[in-house]
């Protein structure tokens, strides 16, 4: 399959506004090497600055061709967002259903022309098509940075900024190919400038030794990794310490063709501000523009990275809990597993992903309702607190015996 960037020129389509009708499907004018579109492809939506303010431009939505070019007349639906009227003429066009809109967080113009790879995208030094064809490297990049730009940063991405920043410290912060910060940029998936090199600012203004000026931005992840790191009694910095970590958690092989996929409940919360009966009218819209049924998701190959766990730990776990639920006062049901034992799952106090270890001490059997809870609930911090408080005690009395 091949990338694809498709400009729009706000001046002429207000392709904001259409968007923001949520619409499934899309004709979009193939002007340029439209014999070498397949269905399939992926589809970039680019919005140009027009006369619009510069912030706006960039990657506005995603889409996938679902039909070969022919000669056709602009969809009824778009042609109010057309300024002009040559536009419900016949003309070459293909088809494209949407698959994810980003208004509020689109792919700013000005963090790709930083990149070390999308900066060299035919659109930079010829920004007068409509039809961008990309070539597989920069096709690659640009999916995974679509996918990773605007998420949250966990311990993987920290450690990744961390690394950057030891490897600068005492120099300037260049977002340059093949410098420390574009290095953690390609391997995480982030945006270089207003991503990576905006954590290495943070460092910079937590290390009380670089006399540089950073980021008072610092988050609780900054802060912890920071700490893990730095001795503050002998005022140094672990940078073997620093390299082994980000070595683990992004080693150095190829690069994923996609980085992580975003979460879908996000978007749902934003949606959720609507009432039901509206809701339902957009969901009635996607299915008459898709034609086909509806229901069944585009397909996504996707290359994570997974912690290897230790199944003793998990064995000490499930054995430790006695078929019971760690986390005291609970009263939910458990269902019997397929081996005739209550289910629990276990859970890492600590997390994996923020640095947490592998080991019966960060670990607790719970049910499944506490286990979503911990990760996703608002009593999250209340649930790991009474959780390491079960630990402790276990190790306080184990210790007594």
């Amino acid at each position: 399959m091949t990338e694809w960037i498709f400009q729009a020129n706000p001046g002429s389509f207000d392709i904001d506004a259409f968007l923001a009708t949520d619409p499934a499907t899309m004709l979009y004018l193939a002007n340029q090497h439209r014999a070498a579109m397949a269905m399939g492809d992926t589809v970039f939506l680019w919005r140009s600055i027009g006369s619009g303010p510069p912030a706006l431009s960039g990657i506005v939505a995603e889409a996938t061709i679902i039909e070969s070019p022919a000669a056709l007349a602009e969809d009824p639906a778009a042609l109010p967002f057309w300024t002009d009227p040559s536009a419900a003429t016949l003309a070459p066009r293909v088809r494209l259903r949407l698959d994810r809109i980003e208004l509020k967080d689109r792919l700013k113009r000005d963090w790709l022309k930083d990149d070390p790879v999308c900066r060299h995208m035919r659109i930079f030094s010829l920004a007068s098509e409509t039809n961008y064809r990309i070539p597989p490297d920069q096709g690659r990049r640009l999916v995974n940075v679509w996918r990773r730009a605007n998420a949250p940063w966990d311990y993987p991405d920290t450690i990744a900024g961390l690394w950057a920043f030891a490897m600068t410290r005492g120099t300037p912060v260049s977002v340059l190919p093949d410098t420390p910060v574009a290095i953690a940029a390609l391997r995480t998936g982030r945006v270089v400038r207003k991503g990576m090199a905006n954590k290495v600012s943070n460092f910079v203004a937590l290390d009380p030794r670089d006399p540089r000026s950073g980021l008072p931005n610092a988050n609780s992840l900054d802060r912890a990794a920071w700490a893990q790191f730095f001795d503050p009694v002998q005022n140094t910095l672990n940078i073997r310490g620093i390299c082994i970590e980000f070595e683990r958690l992004w080693p150095d092989d190829d690069l994923p063709d996609v980085v992580a996929l975003p979460d879908p409940d996000r978007r749902a919360a934003d949606l959720s501000q609507l009432d039901l009966e509206e809701l339902m009218k957009r969901w009635d819209r996607k299915q008459q523009g898709r034609g086909d049924g509806g229901g069944k998701p585009k397909t996504v190959r996707v290359t994570a990275t997974n912690f290897q766990r230790d199944p003793v730990v998990v064995a000490i776990a499930l054995s430790r809990a006695a078929h019971q639920c760690e986390l005291p006062g609970c009263t939910h049901d458990l269902f019997v597993d397929g081996n005739g034992r209550p289910f629990l799952e276990v859970h890492h106090i600590d997390q994996l992903r923020a640095g947490g270890l592998d080991t019966p001490e960060n670990v607790a059997a719970i049910c499944p309702s506490h286990h979503r809870e911990a990760h996703h609930g608002r009593s999250a911090e209340a649930i790991t607190h009474a959780l390491r408080l079960v630990r402790s005690k276990q190790t306080s009395l184990s210790a007594d015996g």
